[in-house]
């Protein structure tokens, strides 16, 4: 799996392919084994396994991968979040939470989300 290779911007390249593409009016999106399925498990398990990676970029392609996931299932980006925010890096949180309202967004950076 190239989210799991030894450099940096391979393991981007794997995150990013972990998103759906196809988008179209009047087409479903497609359906990648990751992002895209209720609650994206696979997805999630991946953030998961890349949570300690000290490479920026890994990081930054975390949170967005996070952030596609909130898009389709923001109960399964919530619970992802409030289970993992004491080991989330910065840049992983402030990707995954951009899109969210300014004062959830304001909560997530302050700390201040009650924990499963």
């Amino acid at each position: 799996m190239l989210a799991h290779s030894s450099g940096p911007l391979t393991q981007r390249a794997g995150t990013a392919s972990a998103t759906p593409t196809g988008y179209g009016r009047r087409q479903e999106p497609h359906r990648a084994p990751c992002v895209g399925h209720e609650g994206s498990p696979d997805t999630l398990a991946l953030a998961e396994a890349l949570l300690d990676d000290p490479e920026d970029l890994v990081r930054k392609a975390t949170g967005w991968m996070l952030r596609e996931v909130g898009k389709r299932a923001p109960d399964a980006l919530e619970g992802f979040l409030q289970t993992h925010l004491d080991r989330l890096p910065r840049v992983t949180l402030r990707y995954a939470i951009e899109r969210m309202p300014e004062p959830q967004r304001a909560r997530y950076l302050a700390g201040a989300i009650p924990r499963p």
